[in-house]
């Protein structure tokens, strides 16, 4: 049987990312929660958070309102800007719901942003690597479109990958 771990691990990356990297504010969580989804989603076609991301002018925007996030997971220190409000996680990870393909990517992306601030980040990924512009291109005349996930695939992956998908959910659907 398939289980659905979304909001375990939505928790567990939040927990993972403010426990392990530094200046984690808002904005530099919305990021790593981004790639995280993002690279996950270009190697097997699957986010591992179930969040949809908005485009917004520095980044992606999560469609769930941080405020459901329960207060005794994270807690914020106070800023005069809520955008640099640190964030400081109020229990300790663990990785149990993850599999080991998420837990590299979570592990990379600490170990290329751990002490960057979330403008280094906007700078070495979304203007080049990540397309961003050309989401922001895409979705310029239609505010708060989805970000569409995939231009985390290669044009020789897509088919490949959505064959796979569709030949995973046929498998699963007989085990329902």
């Amino acid at each position: 049987m398939l289980i659905e771990y979304t909001q375990e691990k939505l928790i567990g990356s939040i927990l993972y990312f403010t426990q392990n990297t530094n200046h984690c504010v808002k904005l530099k969580l919305n990021l790593l929660l981004f790639l995280l989804d993002f690279k996950h989603y270009g190697q097997i076609g699957r986010k591992v958070t179930g969040l949809d991301y908005y485009a917004g002018p520095d980044g992606p925007i999560p469609s769930r309102n941080n405020k459901s996030i329960d207060a005794d997971i994270i807690s914020v220190t106070s800023s005069e800007s809520t955008d640099k409000s640190n964030i400081k996680p109020s229990k300790k990870f663990d990785g149990g719901v993850f599999t080991k393909r998420e837990k590299q990517i979570m592990n990379n992306l600490v170990d290329l942003y751990k002490d960057s601030d979330a403008n280094d980040i906007i700078k070495s990924t979304y203007l080049n690597r990540l397309k961003w512009n050309k989401i922001l291109k895409t979705l310029e005349k239609r505010q708060q479109q989805k970000v569409s996930f995939d231009l985390a695939q290669k044009e020789e992956e897509k088919e490949m990958i959505s064959k796979i998908i569709l030949e995973n959910n046929m498998y699963w659907q007989k085990y329902r």
